[in-house]
């Protein structure tokens, strides 16, 4: 109508207001848009099941006329017309350009195995690590069971078969006619068939939360094999040193690592120590992982140090900062979800499993014969459950 010439708003939320109060928010509007006279509060904040009390005056050709005792109750929110929804994150994944903030980017519940989302890895490892397994495409060692994702290394118990040529080139993930995909014999083979599962897309930045079962290798890698921990225990009950100091299963570690000879390995690392074996039930793991909040110079070069944050069950254990050039902007990581056997770098010299003395030195080249022919001070151990690695499901948000 043009004859209105003036609209007075009064309202309040969640609590009546009567004819005579100016209310929480007002505003008096004395022009229209497309047809229609707009109260606008930018800094009113509604939420779904809130009611709105309001009384409205309106002054046409000078005439006053007033309404009370309105209300109106929030049924659902809207967009603001030509806005997005999305506030930009600082998490970057491979496979899009533009990713909104506190939006789950990546989900696996395991109801299948994916292959989709993952990359099932079939190589002989060498450095860092040089563990004693095959990593390979086994479904009696990587499957889904009762939407769980199940890792359970088996031990080859034949010194005949682990005296021949390993050929996994057929189906090999890493580089063709290397010693990851063809390995001749030089004293024995690697005894042990595990797996080990890569997403096919990669990340930087987020929150990472697993439900898990351990022992278990979870974690974040680069293709420089700097890696960031979500959740990594030893298998054996105990892993006792000469000072009485107890490694084993019990001992949660996560955090960054980007050099893998200690002390370095372990200087950004935190642990969580659980009053029984992280191998007997299931726990919710969670790793934030932040840009830095402040920059460092070093040899004249500007660094973020990034954050890490760690939780078990809801619980934070821990929070390090990266090294200076951790990361940069071309940088991103895969999230890998393995089991590991032995090898040089995650269980040190001079410790006992349980009265037995670890089988092997980390620096003697017989290491894997050594490993093999003591099978009967370790093999025992081996329980079904204990050695199997369970996963009820994986999520990746946006920060």
């Amino acid at each position: 109508d043009q004859g209105v010439e003036l609209l007075g708003f009064h309202g309040r939320v969640n609590k009546p207001i009567s004819q005579i109060e100016p209310g929480d928010f007002s505003g008096d509007i004395k022009t229209g848009a497309g047809g229609y006279f707009t109260y606008y509060n930018p800094n009113l904040k509604l939420t779904v099941g809130d009611i709105v009390h309001y009384w409205v005056f309106v002054q046409h050709k000078q005439l006053g006329y007033r309404k009370d005792d309105l209300k109106w109750t929030v049924e659902e929110l809207r967009l603001e017309p030509g806005t997005s929804g999305c506030d930009s994150s600082k998490t970057k994944i491979s496979d899009r350009t533009k990713v909104c903030s506190h939006t789950v980017v990546f989900e696996d519940n395991f109801e299948s195995l994916e292959e989709s989302k993952w990359t099932l890895e079939q190589y002989i490892p060498s450095e860092p690590d040089f563990e004693f397994v095959v990593y390979k495409k086994d479904a009696d060692v990587t499957f889904t069971k009762s939407n769980k994702l199940c890792i359970k290394p088996k031990f080859i118990d034949n010194e005949v078969e682990l005296k021949e040529t390993i050929n996994l080139s057929k189906g090999c993930t890493k580089s063709a006619n290397s010693t990851n995909c063809v390995r001749r014999l030089y004293l024995i083979q690697n005894p042990i068939v595990s797996g080990r599962i890569v997403s096919k897309i990669l990340f930087s930045y987020g929150e990472f939360e697993v439900k898990a079962r351990l022992p278990s290798e979870i974690y974040l890698e680069d293709q420089h094999f700097r890696r960031i921990l979500i959740a990594y225990s030893r298998g054996n009950a105990h892993l006792t040193g000469n000072a009485g100091d107890d490694i084993g299963s019990n001992l949660l570690f996560g955090g960054a690592i980007s050099k893998h000879t200690e002390p370095d390995r372990s200087s950004k690392l935190s642990t969580y120590r659980s009053n029984t074996s992280l191998t007997m039930d299931s726990h919710t793991y969670k790793l934030r992982w932040t840009p830095g909040m402040y920059d460092v110079i070093l040899m004249y070069l500007l660094f973020v140090l990034e954050q890490i944050e760690l939780f078990i069950d809801d619980r934070n254990y821990g929070v390090v900062n990266t090294e200076p050039g951790f990361t940069d902007d071309s940088n991103m990581f895969n999230l890998v979800l393995g089991v590991g056997v032995g090898g040089i770098s995650d269980f040190p010299d001079g410790y006992k499993s349980g009265e037995n003395d670890k089988p092997w030195r980390n620096k003697n080249h017989k290491q894997v014969k050594t490993f093999f022919t003591s099978k009967d001070s370790w093999y025992p151990t081996w329980g079904d459950e204990s050695r199997q690695l369970q996963i009820d499901y994986v999520k990746v948000t946006s920060i």
